[in-house]
């Protein structure tokens, strides 16, 4: 999905962005600022194992190398995630390897290079940081998902309103209109808002409802 043979609809980090979009990355291991402190226990783990022999650095060699293998393939699709990284939404799966091999090389170092005492310390640590992420990351999605059922219903209900879909996933509401072969086109995608006319009129979910509204102004519903 994600390698430099494929064409994206969205511009590349320039080379002053992409320094401050790595130094982004530790945020994403675990949805908070949490990450930095897991991030800088690995690097210190690292260090600390290198120091033990002239193998153990040929390790570490290995781990940086598989992080920068891993950071190859999502460069071309790092734009999302630059303006957002706070929000664990789907733009998130795209760093799935290259928080695997940070937190597979994370444990690897941990039962290597320090006592069972300072291992329990860590886990205790990584979890505390890590659940209350998953938590977040769970409502979210559970948000996300109720939002994109309200308005596939609606727009398969309501075939003679034009539906404006606020989902971040963009291609949801294209693909239940193929998926029911719905015959006319009837939404409009939030990216593609600036492209609609003026006076058009819209439907969006609001307050509990979805309701009507007239691009350029608000109307009554």
């Amino acid at each position: 999905m994600l390698g430099p043979a494929l064409s994206y609809d969205m511009p590349l980090l320039t080379a002053g962005q992409y320094p401050k979009f790595l130094s982004k990355l530790p945020y994403s291991l675990s949805s908070n600022y949490g990450g930095y402190c897991l991030c800088g226990t690995i690097a210190a783990l690292c260090y600390y194992f290198a120091r033990r022999g002239r193998e153990n650095r040929r390790v570490i060699l290995y781990f940086l190398g598989a992080l920068a293998l891993s950071l190859g393939p999502i460069f071309p699709a790092s734009w999302p995630l630059y303006g957002a990284i706070r929000s664990p939404d789907p733009w998130y799966r795209i760093l799935f390897l290259l928080n695997t091999v940070v937190i597979v090389s994370g444990g690897y170092l941990t039962v290597r290079s320090v006592s069972r005492r300072m291992q329990l310390g860590i886990a205790i640590l990584a979890f505390a940081i890590m659940i209350p992420g998953a938590e977040k990351t769970r409502r979210l999605w559970a948000d996300m998902t109720a939002s994109a059922e309200r308005e596939g219903k609606f727009y398969l209900s309501n075939p003679d309103k034009t539906l404006l879909s606020e989902q971040v996933a963009w291609w949801f509401i294209p693909g239940v209109h193929q998926m029911y072969q719905v015959k006319t086109p009837h939404y409009v995608l939030l990216k593609d808002l600036s492209d609609v006319e003026p006076g058009t009129t819209l439907w969006r979910f609001r307050d509990g409802e979805f309701v009507r509204e007239v691009w350029g102004r608000r109307a009554d519903p």
